[in-house]
């Protein structure tokens, strides 16, 4: 992807903007905490299971991508 047409979308989006970034923050922060140093490979599981997954409505969570990042080898 062309690194200049990407920063033209986020900013015309709004993607850059300090609530959204402190939002995502906070998420990866929640789940960083959640892991700790050691993971349980059963809560590693459970939190795949939550953050990755539709809810019984169809919809994913906020931040799937950093999500994957995170949960993903």
């Amino acid at each position: 992807m062309d690194p200049e047409k990407a920063n033209h979308m986020i900013g015309h989006l709004g993607l850059d903007c300090a609530r959204l970034q402190e939002r995502r923050k906070r998420h990866a922060r929640g789940l960083a905490n959640a892991l700790g140093k050691q993971p349980d490979s059963g809560l590693v599981d459970w939190l795949r299971r939550e953050y990755l997954s539709p809810d019984e409505h169809g919809r994913l969570q906020e931040f799937l991508s950093l999500s994957k990042a995170i949960l993903t080898p």
